[in-house]
């Protein structure tokens, strides 16, 4: 069995595969592919941001650990510049609705939260590319001695 960091991320990626704006172009590099055939997309990885422990300056309670990871989905779309900023909010808007509404992820959760939102631009390619990282924090239980299962 894999981590339940790793089991979360799996369970976000497979929330936002099919979305109207990415369709099944979700992928796990941290960069993403830029080329114009594989946009736009997805990337769901680790956050920068480190995981630690909730609760009470972080003590585990009778075995049982509360943990807050941070994962990042970025999505990069090529368009006119103009438009740029209204499509990746409303890419923004799918993500933020198949996260929050998936049962399965808040099965495994006891807590997700919007914690950032990021527009970055690259001007370089002939069409601009944009992106927007949101960033999550998720809260989950687990034993303390035991990080591959679920409480």
């Amino acid at each position: 069995m894999a981590h339940v960091r790793t089991q979360i991320r799996a369970r976000v990626r497979a929330a936002v595969t099919g979305l109207t704006t990415t369709g099944a172009n979700v992928f796990v590099l941290r960069d993403g592919p830029y080329d114009a055939d594989r946009l736009p997309n997805i990337s769901v990885h680790p956050a920068d941001a480190a995981e630690y422990l909730d609760g009470e300056q972080g003590h585990t309670y009778d075995g049982i650990e509360i943990r807050v990871c941070s994962v990042d989905t970025v999505v990069r779309m090529q368009g006119e510049s103009d438009e740029l900023d209204d499509d990746l909010d409303a890419a923004s808007v799918e993500v933020e609705e198949a996260i929050k509404g998936d049962a399965t992820l808040a099965a495994m959760t006891t807590g997700i939260t919007l914690e950032s939102t990021e527009h970055e631009y690259d001007d370089d390619s002939e069409k601009p590319v944009g992106m927007i990282r949101l960033t999550w924090a998720i809260r989950y239980a687990v034993a303390a001695s035991d990080p591959e299962t679920l409480l």
